[in-house]
């Protein structure tokens, strides 16, 4: 037989697949599917080499889809502005609250008046002891016994060369009396232009009231003299310092008074309020000074935090406020 004639190769795999052991061809199979040639190593591949078939793909299995549903709306997001506005509401009703409510009055205690006319007394021993030391002081000058023997002049020029030192501060006044058979002449006024002063008996003391409610004490100290029968007097007058008293009543009292001298002594002046009129004795050294304190009793308001609570809760209620008007402009 003539062998086959050669068959022109197309894309597809046609070439007979023989088995390594059998020398004759028992079959040829053709394969209509493509073949891949296999190669190890491209650099060792030949152009005759033998072709595998591969089989068909599998057939698609077409995909089942489900339709898509469309998103749901977002649920809309909850607002609690409105909770600004309760709370506003709340704190400002606490705070309007608050002009109900009255502060508790209560009347100042009469035991502080009491102590206060105690206090009176004290200061009034007091200044008068000051007094009296600064007199004796100048009556023990040698240079003023013998000066109570002379006339005024002499007095005063013995003043002017600073023979003898009269120390009288502000509002003071300072005599110097010459005594003859109980006649009493003024050798020395200091300062000079000063009102004449009626001195009480020497040793004693006494107190007067003078226009501008001033409190003054006159004391008056023996001067002995070389002079068997010449004497002479000391008398020192000083106004008294009632500045703290005055201080301290400032806030108790509606009116304050000293009563018992020819003038009262004004304390704390009347603000035109009438109350209650409590009155206390005043008590000192002086038996023949019976003094009285009169005052007019200013109720006490105690100390109360009601304000600063309003203030606070009506400010919180005007930033709740702002707050709720905040949330409505972001909707």
């Amino acid at each position: 037989m003539a062998p086959p004639a050669p068959r022109r190769r197309s894309g597809l795999a046609e070439e007979p697949i023989e088995s390594g052991e059998i020398s004759d061809r028992r079959s040829l199979i053709i394969r209509s599917s493509p073949v891949v040639p296999i190669v190890a190593d491209p650099r060792l591949a030949r152009p005759s080499s033998v072709e595998v078939a591969l089989e068909p793909p599998p057939m698609p299995v077409p995909v089942q889809t489900q339709p898509v549903p469309h998103a749901l709306p977002s649920a809309p997001r909850k607002r609690y502005g409105w909770l600004f506005l309760v709370a506003g509401a709340i704190v400002a009703g606490a705070g309007a609250a608050t002009l109900a409510v009255k502060p508790p009055v209560t009347t100042l205690n009469t035991e502080t008046l009491k102590n206060t006319a105690a206090l009176i007394g004290t200061t009034i021993d007091g200044e008068v002891r000051a007094v009296q030391v600064r007199a004796e002081a100048v009556a023990t000058s040698s240079m003023l016994r013998a000066g109570i023997a002379t006339d005024a002049q002499t007095l005063a020029d013995m003043k002017r060369d600073k023979d003898v030192v009269f120390p009288v501060k502000d509002g003071e006044t300072l005599e110097v009396l010459q005594i003859v058979d109980g006649k009493r002449t003024t050798l020395l006024r200091v300062p000079a232009d000063a009102s004449a002063v009626e001195a009480p008996p020497a040793g004693k003391n006494r107190l007067e009231a003078r226009i501008g409610d001033v409190l003054a004490v006159t004391t008056s100290v023996n001067v002995p003299s070389p002079e068997p029968t010449i004497t002479g007097e000391v008398s020192l007058t000083a106004p008294i310092d009632l500045a703290p008293i005055r201080q301290r009543l400032g806030d108790q009292v509606q009116e304050a008074v000293i009563t018992g001298l020819a003038i009262p002594v004004v304390l704390v002046k009347s603000t035109g309020v009438k109350g209650n009129v409590v009155s206390f004795p005043i008590a000192t050294s002086l038996g023949d000074a019976p003094l009285t304190f009169s005052a007019i009793v200013r109720p006490h308001v105690s100390t109360s935090q009601l304000p600063q609570i309003r203030l606070f809760a009506f400010g919180f209620a005007g930033l709740f406020a702002l707050l709720f008007l905040v949330s409505l402009l972001r909707r």
